[in-house]
This record gives C-alpha cells, structure tokens and sequence, in this order.
C-alpha cells in the first residue's frame, strides 16, 4: 500500500515566489516547497482533488471551459455551503502541482474589467466581441478571452490607456477620447484578474504600442500597478507572461494633487506599502521606487 500526504501548495507565503530577472515578474520558485496541511484531513482533501481532477480531464478531452465559480456547483457534494473558497483553493493546488496555468485546464476566471477601442474579437471566423460597443461602460471583457484567435483592427491605435477607476474609464469614454486620441481604453475597476490581464497582454502583444497607466496615488493604486508591472505573489502560480514590465506610470501622484483635494493616507496603508517600497526587485526599478518613497513620505 502507498501511504501518501497531499499538502495545500497555496502560494501565500514571502520565501515560496521570487522574481526572475528574465521574465521580469513575480514566479513560484523552481524547488517550491510543500508544507503539511494542518488544517484539514488528507483523505477529504485528496477525494475532492480525484473529483475534479476527473472533471479536469473531460474539460480537456471536450475541448471545453468552465468558470472557476462553476466547479463549485458542478461537485455540490464535495463542498458545503457558501464555501466557494475551499473549491478556489483545491483548483489552485492542482494547478501548482501541475505546473501549469488554471487557463490551461479549461478553468478561466471571469474577468470584470471593461475596454473600449476600434478593436474586434474573434474565436475562428466568429465575432466574439466588438469593442466599440457598450457606450460609456464600454465592452465587458469575455468569459472567453482565453479563447481570442484572432484581435481584428478597425481604426487607427497609437497606444493603450490603463486606468484604475470605473468612473475614469466612463468619463474619457463619454469624452471619445479612444477616438480623438487613438487609443484603447482599459479598465480591471480595480485590482485586476488573471483573465482581466491576459486581455490586456493580448492586446499589447498584437498591436505593439505602449500601454500607459492612471492609478490612485495612494497604496491600493501602487498595489495595483506592481500587479500589472511584476505580477500578483499570490497568483505567482497562474501569472505567467501576464505583465508589463515596460508599463509606464502616468500618475497621479500625491506632489500633483492641490492640498484642499489631498487625503491623508491612513497609519495601515503606511505600514503596507513600506514592505511594497523595498521588494528586492525594486533595485532594478529605481524610479519606481522612488515613486512609492515620495508616497510614503
């Protein structure tokens, strides 16, 4: 009989992910080491990696794609009530494991983000998106967008505009600006998903113009463009090819915004990015660093 010990591979911890220089992102490391779980019984956990590791294989086999919400009601079974998140972890165990992105398993996570542009989307001959549409909202990011085969240019584009806020987006897109300027505009409202990233990769990588980026001058804003710049530690597992090292910081930052506008920034967020400012790759970005410094000041 093999007697065997299946571990939660979770990446949360500091010394599991490091920064390849290559890449220029955030990575799990080559040797990841894997800890006990303790707070589970094995036997429980390994019945619910067999059940969805099968399910893995049909998706695979089908050539079909589920969201990650769905695997938690596809096994009601094997999860109890409201417990989406231990269905989450079990797929990013299995997908660690594997060494491979939870894309790659026909499992994507629903992207919430917006863009707006003279831009086409394509799976084979079929439209999937028209990014022209939507209105001020501009157009939802799909389900499929790990599916796109085919980005189709309807107008001129001179580069790529990322901004934080939903109501930033809707108010240069009320303004045309994608039009007057030539541009595509682009929103994750927010920190940004694997899925929400991939979009923009694609979009980067087949129109070749710079991507540009509005975020708050505060720590959520900084956390958010080190998502976008280095990737997410705690999606190091699933972050592959999905930065943008070359991403340039436009602002806004806090020596821009008059006094009577400006918020003090909280003790906690202090204290947050304070660890941000000094990551050991920030040695390689000076100027961003600097920029998290003056914040911080």
């Amino acid at each position: 009989m093999v007697e065997f010990v299946l571990t939660n591979v979770h990446a949360k911890e500091k010394d599991e992910y490091e920064f390849h220089p290559l890449l220029k992102q955030v990575c799990l490391k080559e040797e990841l080491h894997l800890c006990s779980n303790k707070y589970e019984n094995s036997a429980n956990k390994a019945r619910r990696i067999e059940k969805v590791l099968t399910g893995i294989r049909n998706l695979v086999f089908s050539r079909k794609s589920v969201s990650l919400r769905e695997i938690y009601y596809i096994h009601p079974q094997l999860y109890s009530a409201h417990n989406q998140k231990l269905s989450n972890a079990d797929v990013t165990d299995i997908s660690t494991m594997m060494g491979l992105t939870i894309q790659s398993l026909n499992i994507f996570m629903s992207p919430i983000g917006t863009v707006k542009g003279p831009l086409l989307l394509f799976i084979g001959d079929k439209i999937l998106a028209n990014c022209r549409m939507g209105g001020i909202a501009g157009c939802r990011i799909p389900a499929e967008v790990h599916n796109v085969t085919k980005i189709r240019l309807r107008g001129k584009i001179e580069y790529i505009l990322v901004v934080e806020k939903e109501d930033i987006f809707e108010e240069l897109a009320a303004d045309n600006n994608s039009e007057r300027n030539n541009c595509v505009l682009f929103s994750g409202k927010g920190q940004p998903s694997a899925n929400t990233r991939l979009m923009l990769r694609m979009l980067r990588d087949t129109l070749g113009v710079p991507v540009y980026s509005v975020f708050d001058g505060n720590y959520g804003g900084a956390l958010i463009y080190c998502t976008y710049k280095f990737g997410s530690a705690n999606q190091a597992y699933d972050s592959l090819l999905l930065t943008f090292p070359d991403l340039v910081w436009l602002g806004v930052f806090p020596d821009e915004v008059k006094k009577e506008y400006k918020s003090v920034m909280k003790d906690e967020d202090h204290e947050k990015l304070h660890p941000l400012m000094y990551k050991s790759y920030m040695v390689e970005f000076p100027d961003v660093q600097e920029k998290l410094v003056d914040m911080h000041m």
